[in-house]
């Protein structure tokens, strides 16, 4: 921040390097380095701090972190949902700078999903930065200042809570025997156990979508200091596939980057299908304000089959099928139509790793 040209203030740096030299002090380290990082608590800050802050700074950001790691699923309370902690700090922080005036920024330093929906409402932004490595900080500065135009957008979907998750309903399983297992070096594997995977092909935003769930930030979503608007969509239907044209204007103030998504609804005769999969993207050159740019998609005949499980093959089913281009998976704008006639067989598989007894998958309507 400070190589961006900003000032930080010197109250909260200090109470946070004590803070931390005193969590340092008192951490004992890792039996093994590969052992998970243990997440600290979230320091309370003063209120007198706080309010001081908030007199002082023009804006306030706060940062959000998680571990990231291999072979340990991770937990609801206090990894996928906030700390206690971390939700009275946000809390906290926007009561005193809104109180001014003055707005609240919250990065998220995480590897994975998290809950946002139930205390969203008390930040003016919300950046997400991932785990980025040791280039991370330089790069959510230059989104900040305005350096560089976002242009990310979501390969996710945040729910509003963990539970509108399908797989909720049967992770983590039936457990089959209280003895942990492990591996080499003695790494703990967990324990034997059970799980139905009943969601077959809803997974993801295909569940959310087809499904009509509720969720706090959509498949594909991603804001951008600019907008950009979609006209003139095509698409032209061979033996190749789909190919797909569209008109990109940018509409707004600021030049910048945007992507192209390309999702296509398929007839669902014999088989189950998602409401839209996205099957193609490109991002787009920087476009100045009023500026255009035609972007061309291309979606292979793989890419417009499903997987016929009776069969074990990929098909193509006759009938109609829809392109529909947009911002994100439930922001789109623009559609176009094509016919397929015949059932095609595109690839021929195998019947590997059959389940050892029915499973009983989830429906639309169920």
């Amino acid at each position: 921040l400070t190589g961006a040209g900003y000032t930080l203030s010197e109250g909260a740096q200090q109470a946070y390097e004590v803070y931390l030299t005193d969590l340092e002090a008192n951490t004992p380290p890792k039996e093994q380095w590969w052992m998970p990082d243990v997440l600290p608590v979230e320091m309370k800050p003063d209120a007198a701090l706080v309010n001081a802050e908030a007199q002082a700074a023009d804006v306030a950001m706060v940062t959000l972190g998680r571990t990231s790691g291999e072979f340990a699923d991770r937990e609801v309370e206090g990894d996928f949902n906030l700390t206690n902690e971390e939700k009275e700090l946000v809390a906290q922080v926007s009561k005193a700078f809104r109180a001014q005036g003055k707005a609240v920024v919250v990065v998220l330093n995480i590897g994975n999903v998290i809950e946002t929906a139930s205390w969203e409402q008390y930040a003016d932004a919300l950046v997400l930065a991932w785990q980025g490595g040791q280039e991370a900080g330089n790069a959510v500065a230059d989104v900040l200042s305005g350096k560089v135009n976002p242009s990310g957008r979501l390969a996710t979907t945040f729910p509003v809570r963990y539970e509108d998750h399908l797989s909720a309903q049967n992770f983590p399983g039936i457990e089959l025997s209280p003895d942990m297992v492990y591996g080499p070096g003695g790494i703990p594997m967990g324990k034997p156990s059970e799980v139905t995977h009943q969601e077959g092909i809803w997974v993801g935003y295909r569940y959310f979508n087809s499904f009509g769930v509720p969720v706090a930030y959509p498949f594909g979503y991603g804001l951008s200091y600019s907008e950009f608007s979609y006209d003139e969509l095509t698409a032209t239907v061979s033996a190749d596939g789909l190919a797909v044209e569209v008109k990109v204007t940018n509409i707004g103030n600021t030049a910048g980057k945007t992507v192209v998504q390309a999702y296509l609804q398929a007839p669902g005769e014999s088989m189950a299908k998602p409401s839209a999969e996205l099957k193609a993207f490109a991002k787009t050159e920087a476009l100045e304000p009023g500026a255009s740019a035609v972007v061309t998609l291309h979606i292979d005949p793989k890419g417009m089959a499903s997987y016929d499980a009776g069969q074990h093959a990929w098909v193509i089913e006759p009938g109609t099928y829809q392109i529909h281009v947009g911002h994100n998976s439930r922001e789109l704008t623009n559609s176009a139509t094509v016919n397929w006639a015949d059932a095609t067989l595109v690839e021929q598989c195998k019947g590997l790793v059959l389940p050892s007894e029915p499973i009983e998958l989830i429906e639309p309507g169920q």
